[in-house]
């Protein structure tokens, strides 16, 4: 078998097909996984870049040192599995010896890729540590491994290469965490609904943290639905009443919103998915956003389509004044402005130049919010 990058993407298509037929929530979850086929993993290996998951496969070793079809599926859905289970976003470089949270993920994933396939020679198995029980937790094995010499495995080169795993930056975890959410609800929507029985919690959680806390249908005809400007534009589906003639004009009342984000460091990987989601969920409702993430200054300004940025800015202190002054320099103001924040700043003193509505974190305080109504994110 010839091992040309291009060869090598026409088999890693062909054992994904196979995948998706015998096992086809892991099929689909890989296949919105952007694939590179490159030297830089030493086998195969999925990371986390700009925005997007990656599945990474270096061309030889995949189609020269996996014997057969079976092999190659079985790394596929082993992949996957790091990729379901949060490794490469739940390995902290400082906190964790890679080496050994390497050998500790690779033994959960491993008691889960079943029968049908065939895992490499090298392969992990629970069998290599016999003093460690089964279906245990990556912690469990992370904290056992300790007292093991691991120091026959150093030179070993498996067919997992973690080597890209760790997400230091806590708004880009958050960001990955979402879209491993995304990734997981596609993929069970793809598979019929069909999740495999032992990962279904996992599969849930990740799917339900995504999903917005907030009736914004609701909300938003409570909050904004008074101040949404008309908008006047032509139609040919109706002549004009006046002069019975084509095109006639159509009146639309359509939301525009700023919504701010509090980037900043005080904020968790966990409410800045709480905040993802809410915005998501406005979205839903046909409102025009425009996102500004903040600290104590403007970090960044885009309008919201639907997709996750690839990342978010701040990480400093927090100030609202800065973020008010940019609102009302806004030549147009919007209908409404949602800010999302866990309440830990001073006071504003500068009025916003539109309604407001404060969409605070569980655990927030609304001690210093104030020109506006809260209404408070709860976690479940």
């Amino acid at each position: 078998m010839p091992t040309t990058p291009e060869a090598c993407q026409e088999e890693l298509a062909r054992c994904a097909v196979d995948l998706i037929l015998s096992e086809p929530f892991f099929g689909h979850l890989l296949g919105n996984v952007v694939r590179v086929v490159d030297n830089r993993a030493t086998t195969a290996g999925v990371c986390y870049h700009a925005g997007r998951y990656q599945l990474h496969v270096n061309p030889a070793w995949f189609q020269k040192q996996l014997r057969s079809r079976k092999e190659r599926v079985a790394v596929l859905k082993h992949e996957a599995l790091h990729l379901l289970l949060g490794h490469v976003q739940r390995y902290d470089p400082h906190r964790h010896d890679r080496f050994r949270f390497g050998i500790a993920a690779d033994l959960v994933v491993n008691q889960l890729i079943g029968a049908r396939w065939v895992l490499p020679g090298d392969a992990l198995l629970l069998s290599t540590f016999p003093e460690l029980a089964a279906d245990r937790s990556l912690e469990e094995y992370y904290a056992q491994l300790a007292v093991v010499d691991l120091g026959e495995f150093l030179p070993m080169n498996w067919h997992s290469d973690h080597g890209q795993w760790g997400i230091e930056d806590p708004t880009d975890r958050a960001l990955a965490e979402l879209e491993l959410g995304r990734l997981a609800t596609e993929a069970m929507h793809r598979s019929g609904g069909k999740i495999p029985g032992n990962l279904k919690g996992t599969v849930m959680r990740l799917i339900e943290g995504r999903a917005p806390r907030l009736d914004w249908r609701r909300q938003l005809r409570i909050f904004a639905a008074t101040s949404a400007q008309t908008r006047v534009s032509d139609t040919l589906r109706r002549p004009s009443r006046r002069y019975g003639t084509f095109p006639g004009l159509r009146l639309r009342r359509q939301q525009r919103l700023v919504v701010g984000v509090d980037t900043s460091g005080s904020v968790t990987a966990a409410e800045l998915n709480h905040f993802y989601a809410e915005i998501q969920g406005i979205h839903r409702t046909g409102a025009e956003i425009l996102v500004v993430e903040f600290d104590a200054e403007v970090q960044a300004v885009y309008p919201w389509s639907g997709r996750l940025p690839t990342r978010a800015r701040g990480q400093g202190g927090t100030r609202y004044d800065p973020f008010f002054l940019w609102l009302s320099e806004r030549r147009r103001p919007p209908d409404g402005c949602l800010l999302l924040t866990d309440g830990h700043a001073p006071a504003p003193t500068r009025r916003p130049s539109c309604p407001l509505l404060w969409l605070l974190t569980h655990e927030g305080t609304e001690e210093n919010l104030c020109f506006g109504r809260v209404l408070r994110i709860h976690p479940s």
